[in-house]
């Protein structure tokens, strides 16, 4: 009987392992199904990451080309209205100028010819037109820094650069230059200059007649100095020669001025007058 009752008990046992071991082969297939579906969404992730990222830098490369169109566009547009106020300027000059005439000679509607006197000899007043070219220095600057190298006048004997930034700013070491149709010429600062935030330190040359008084005026000991013309390169290096600020000048043509001026006589002939007097 006690034989029986075990052998009863060993097979339920036995049931029981192979539900068991059953269910298990089942758990461990779907939990490499699961596994695998993981995998491929954490691919799908990762490849949308990359390109989402990828359409953001295209899209940032997109933004910048077109400020820098914007840029230009706004700088074209700039150069045509100047160019358009100049226009402008002498077209009301002349037309001023061709109005008097008409008006003198009476080739105008609105206005009678002069008659001429009796007398031979009378001044009459002559106009030239002189057109006199306008020219100033325009200039664009970039650097790294927070030094920059203030704008330049044609024929001036002083270069100046400035602090921009919130603290002080040692500039010992550094090197000032301009390059101006290949005639280069440059300063270094003394290794205990420091501007302070805000401070403008001015480099003039040795012939300015200015007072050397560090570190806001600084007077080069050599003879001679900056030689700024229509053109120039103007750059300020570190230490270690890395460029911390470039300014480009060159001069550029705005507008022209006109002026009149001149007199010249005139003579009537006799038998014009005489006409008169007989039809009078």
């Amino acid at each position: 009987m006690k034989n029986a009752t075990s052998i009863n008990d060993v097979r339920e046992m036995t049931t029981k392992v192979s539900a068991l071991t059953s269910r298990n082969v089942e758990l461990e297939a779907s939990n490499a199904s699961l596994q695998k579906r993981m995998a491929e969404l954490q691919k799908e992730m990762d490849d949308l990451s990359a390109h989402m990222r990828s359409e953001m830098a295209r899209k940032d490369a997109e933004v910048k080309n077109k400020d820098e169109q914007m840029e230009a566009m706004t700088n074209d547009y700039k150069v045509l209205m100047e160019t358009k106020v100049a226009i402008d300027m002498e077209i009301a000059a002349y037309r001023k100028l061709l109005e008097g005439e008409e008006a003198r000679l009476g080739l105008s509607p609105s206005a009678s010819p002069e008659v001429a006197g009796p007398s031979r000899g009378v001044k009459r007043k002559r106009t030239f037109i002189e057109e006199e070219d306008v020219f100033e220095m325009v200039s664009e600057h970039k650097g790294l820094g927070n030094v920059v190298i203030e704008p330049l006048e044609k024929g001036s004997k002083c270069i100046k650069v400035t602090n921009k930034g919130e603290g002080d700013i040692n500039i010992g070491g550094w090197t000032l230059s301009n390059d101006s149709n290949g005639t280069d010429v440059a300063y270094k600062f003394h290794r205990t200059t420091t501007l302070k935030s805000g401070e403008t330190c001015a480099v003039w040359s040795a012939d300015a007649g200015q007072e050397h008084n560090p570190p806001n005026s600084l007077v080069m000991k050599k003879e001679g100095g900056w030689v700024i013309g229509a053109q120039n390169l103007t750059t300020l290096n570190n230490k270690e020669g890395e460029q911390e600020a470039e300014r480009k000048s060159w001069e550029e043509k705005r507008q022209s001025s006109l002026h009149q001026s001149g007199h010249y006589r005139s003579r009537y002939l006799a038998n014009e007058e005489s006409k008169s007097c007989a039809i009078m």
